[in-house]
């Protein structure tokens, strides 16, 4: 999941190094699709409530998107629900402000390729 790479670690609930490694292992190491979304939804689950975009769900909602992972099956829908993740769960001009004050910079400098690499 390289979603979580463009995510710092201001922005999650637990920074540890050990917990992100073991995180990276598991995804790298799933055989199968249903395992690589079991990651996803833990990953969602990490993030600080000040990054996560309730409304960009949509009508959707968060709460479908995790009950299609839990059946998902094949990998063309698995890459569409991450991808859902990426373009609806995160507010990346939140994630953009948080990288600009560990970098000491303006939201505005970092924010297109935070909302650039969003758009993969």
């Amino acid at each position: 999941l390289d979603v979580s790479d463009r995510i710092p670690f201001r922005a999650v609930r637990c920074s540890s190094a050990k917990l992100w490694r073991n995180f990276e292992k598991k995804t790298r190491t799933s055989h199968t699709m249903k395992g690589v979304l079991k990651e996803a939804r833990w990953f969602y689950a990490q993030l600080k409530p000040s990054i996560t975009s309730q409304a960009g769900w949509g009508s959707w909602g968060k709460t479908n998107w995790e009950q299609q992972c839990q059946r998902c099956r094949g990998s063309t829908e698995g890459k569409a629900l991450i991808r859902q993740l990426e373009s609806e769960g995160i507010d990346w001009n939140s994630v953009a402000g948080i990288w600009a004050k560990e970098r000491g910079c303006r939201p505005e400098d970092v924010a297109p390729g935070i909302l650039a690499a969003a758009r993969l």
